[in-house]
């Protein structure tokens, strides 16, 4: 299935990729605009975080995205199955009629700053071992000198 971004000029947030550029709302320009008590609602048909489409490398494409008229095609699926510590999400692009597709952006800061505190703790770890001497490491062992035989 392939749906099509309308880039709008309501649009508030615009994002750059190579070979589109995409126009979508905010989630407080979308409140705005599809009040909660409203009798005209807004669906999510699916999530994508803009990654270039290609079947052979992306096997949870369930369907494709594509800007305006443009030939650039973007994975999407109807199901998050993005990890909400690697991506957030950060609007609504239109596809027309009341149906949106979410769009994700990567979140790299919070991978790194896990990275680092997981370092960290392992540091601390180590180093309180070795001070307590409660870690114990073998002894290198000399190797025993192997003296040739003379043949007899």
């Amino acid at each position: 299935m392939k749906y099509v971004i309308l880039n709008d000029a309501a649009c508030d947030k615009r994002i750059k990729k190579p070979g589109a550029e995409v126009a979508y709302f905010s989630k407080e320009k979308l409140d705005k605009m599809y009040p909660p008590n409203a009798a005209d609602t807004y669906s999510v048909v699916g999530y994508t975080a803009l990654d270039k489409a290609d079947d052979g490398r992306n096997r949870n494409q369930e369907f494709t995205v594509t800007v305006g008229e443009g030939e650039t095609s973007f994975d999407a699926v109807v199901q998050k199955s993005y990890h909400h510590l690697l991506y957030k999400n950060d609007g609504y692009a239109c596809l027309g009629a009341n149906k949106y597709v979410v769009i994700l952006k990567r979140r790299l800061l919070p991978v790194i700053l896990l990275c680092l505190a997981l370092l960290v703790v392992i540091g601390a770890l180590h180093g309180r071992l070795m001070q307590s001497g409660k870690l114990v490491l073998p002894k290198p062992t000399t190797a025993q000198q192997v003296l040739p035989t003379e043949p007899e």
